[in-house]
């Protein structure tokens, strides 16, 4: 899953009000603001099992009652290293010796090309991503120098593709309120120029393959969710014509509190956007015709599909329950979402939260079947987070 405060704000205060975002909403464009001055980014949303939860600085915002998994609970079972590193193919980083690796789910230490303590480690198809303050390293599965990417700005913040074979460098320019995204493959091959595109404040990038992008941006407030056709590069420079003149045969957009609904713009690769984009519901067999024809056959139903689904959708409220804000740690959550590190599985397999040092983290299992586990888990010998695993 790709995961984005923004997304989750607005549509947090758009469901309070009842409506569609409003652009000028001053509270919510004051909690976006802080969110980009947050320079990790980090996944805080777990979508399974009924929860949803956004953490914003000491505000948190969320459903409650949520899950009794969520309740105070003295017999919270523990759970040893071996077992999820066997069972949930979870991965560590972890110091030892003074020298900063992987250990592996087999227990091998594998060590990385750092001299500190990187911000994250991701496994993607073929390599892992060593994220630094101001550089990014694609390192082979098994170890070595890899390849580092040195001109990294330290406000950046790292993106993966659902297909996990390639990753995006992205950066914020407050000047001219855009988005820059830089594209690199992750099978490290000699490196080739990156493919660059910059996209507005008011889009934000969900998914891609080699053909198509997927972003998600207001489109009800736009277009009040009828079907037809319009101009969003001419109105807004959502700069989708940056995306057809990096090479894509079509940008999809999703409206981010209704997934269901999209607009298609048939882009000209190498040049830009097409004059106009066609707006429509993902169901409509029309729309799907539309959709594949402006990707130049490219398999892109999947993709759509994936992106409308792992977007941050905030649950309707249990009977009984109402939205809460608060500042406040919150007894019922035993602390969980108020620890320094709160880290979820991209494959939505577990969420854990902890605190530097901590000799226990606290752990939250997300079954097939919809069920959640709660438990204490003692991570290995000189651990300091889990992978986040893509593949």
């Amino acid at each position: 899953m790709n995961d984005d405060f923004e997304d989750l704000l607005r549509a947090e205060f758009a469901s309070r009000a009842g409506t569609p975002f409003v652009p000028d909403d001053r509270m919510a464009d004051a909690a976006i603001s802080g969110a980009r001055r947050i320079r990790r980014w980090r996944r805080v949303a777990a979508g399974a099992g009924g929860l949803g939860l956004l953490v914003l600085g000491a505000a948190v915002v969320m459903w409650n009652p949520l899950t009794d998994v969520l309740d105070r609970d003295p017999t919270i079972p523990p759970t040893s290293a071996d077992e999820v590193q066997r069972d949930l193919d979870v991965e560590f980083v972890a110091e030892r010796g003074g020298e900063y690796g992987v250990l592996t789910a087999e227990d091998d230490f594998v060590p990385l090309p750092v001299e500190t303590d990187p911000l994250s480690v991701f496994r993607v198809q073929d390599a892992y991503l060593i994220d630094e303050p101001s550089a990014v390293t694609v390192m082979p599965p098994g170890g070595g120098e890899g390849s580092t990417f040195q001109d990294v700005p330290e406000d950046h913040h790292l993106g993966v593709n659902s297909q996990a074979t390639s990753f995006t460098i992205a950066t914020y320019s407050d000047d001219v309120e855009r988005q820059s995204y830089r594209i690199h493959p992750t099978d490290l091959p000699e490196e080739p120029e990156p493919i660059t595109f910059e996209l507005s404040y008011e889009v934000t990038l969900q998914d891609w393959s080699d053909d198509v992008v997927v972003v998600s941006a207001d489109l009800f407030g736009t277009t009040g969710g009828e079907g037809g056709q319009y101009y969003f590069e001419d109105q807004f420079d959502w700069g989708l014509d940056s995306i057809g003149t990096a090479g894509y045969e079509s940008a999809v957009v999703l409206d981010w509190n209704d997934p269901s609904y999209m607009c298609v713009s048939d882009l000209e690769p190498g040049f830009g956007a097409s004059e106009s984009e066609e707006c429509g519901d993902f169901g409509d067999q029309e729309m799907r015709s539309h959709l594949r024809s402006a990707s130049g056959g490219a398999p892109v139903t999947d993709l759509v599909e994936r992106a409308s689904a792992d977007m941050p959708q905030l649950p309707d409220p249990p009977e009984g329950g109402e939205l809460l804000q608060e500042t406040e740690p919150d007894a019922e959550r035993d602390g969980f979402y108020d620890k320094e590190n709160v880290l979820v599985d991209p494959g939505d397999r577990w969420a854990m939260s902890f605190d530097t040092g901590d000799e226990t983290w606290a752990m939250i299992e997300f079954a097939e079947d919809g069920s959640v586990t709660r438990s204490s888990l003692t991570p290995p010998e000189g651990a300091l987070r889990p992978v986040q695993s893509y593949i």
